[in-house]
């Protein structure tokens, strides 16, 4: 840890999420390769204790939303034993590969850091993490097939666009996410093929976030009553095309994506091919509100923009004008 460019005890301000396509306002032009501008979140901290050559009393660091990019789930108010690295503007980051952890799990490493004697007796005992489990049943409507879903907690006041936690279900409906840690979250139902879902139902049976309930998990809590009903939602079809589609942008292969206007977007999130004359159609979308993007894979020395577009499904929709610009 001595080697690490920034070692600190913080307490987190904030978390934000960093990413082109959600700051961007609706309208502006934006990268059109979905993966440019790799999101990320912005942690803020109050710098309690510092252990390297800066003495800064507020730090911003970075790090992944999760889900296979090593990020960290910083939560506002929580005081954390940092192990951050420079890149080459300065800019810090921190991830679950390093040693960087709850101030209380990481008592080993504070105490050699602050120079004590001895190692605190709770970190002697290597206590297992503070975990809990929610486990129960699906009520599905016999048009719902449980192989063709899964369940996704979200936690309740983080900027995270990713699950928490999932699991697949049973056969029976049956469902048992473990090691959960405490805290609130938002339960989701989610159905349908990949990138084009029918089913987008929160906990205990409602179709929008306002109308859900939290549930709510402490230490070592095992809840295993939950009934969490799904009724068939109703779909519509969005179609319409690529403004002046020319031979440079049909090469480009791009993709039209529909991404939920809300921090599910990429839980909620639709892809369709484009045709030879720039037309596309998404046959079954979910009502809400959605941003509309053309994505292509960056290659070679064009770079591509799109235009960001908001869309309200509560209807057919069959006139929806995208842009692809070559820069």
């Amino acid at each position: 840890m001595r080697r690490t460019d920034v070692i600190f005890e913080g307490k987190v301000q904030s978390v934000e999420l960093k990413w082109k396509l959600v700051n961007a306002q609706v309208g502006e032009l934006i990268p059109a390769d979905i993966e440019e501008g790799e999101p990320g979140m912005q942690v803020s901290f109050e710098v309690l204790r510092n252990y390297s050559e800066t003495e800064q009393k507020h730090l911003q660091v970075r790090t992944g939303l999760g889900g296979g990019d090593c990020g960290f789930p910083f939560e506002v108010g929580e005081k954390y034993l940092v192990d951050a690295d420079k890149d080459e503007s300065g800019d810090l980051s921190t991830g679950i590969c390093s040693q960087t952890g709850l101030l209380e799990d990481r008592q080993v490493e504070v105490a050699y850091l602050r120079g004590d004697p001895e190692i605190p007796e709770t970190a002697a005992r290597n206590l297992p993490p503070p975990t809990g489990q929610l486990c129960g049943h699906l009520v599905l409507d016999n048009a719902i097939r449980p192989a063709d879903g899964e369940v996704l907690l979200f936690r309740a006041g983080s900027n995270s666009i990713l699950p928490s936690e999932g699991a697949d279900l049973g056969a029976d409906g049956s469902f048992c996410i473990k090691d959960v840690r405490p805290g609130k979250y938002f339960m989701v139902f989610s159905s349908g093929p990949e990138h084009s879902p029918t089913s987008f139902v929160f906990f205990p049976g409602v179709p929008k976030l306002s109308e859900a309930k939290a549930i709510e998990i402490t230490v070592g809590q095992e809840i295993s009553h939950i009934l969490f009903t799904v009724t068939p939602q109703r779909t519509y079809a969005v179609s319409g095309k690529i403004s002046n589609f020319n031979r440079g942008q049909r090469q480009a292969e791009p993709k039209v994506m529909l991404l939920g206007a809300d921090r599910f977007l990429l839980a909620l999130s639709y892809v369709q091919e484009v045709t030879a004359d720039g037309t596309f159609t998404f046959p079954k979308v979910l009502t809400g509100k959605y941003w509309a993007i053309v994505d292509v894979e960056s290659s070679g020395d064009t770079k591509w923009s799109t235009k960001k577009v908001e869309v309200n499904v509560d209807g057919d929709i069959r006139d929806l004008s995208l842009d692809l610009t070559a820069n």
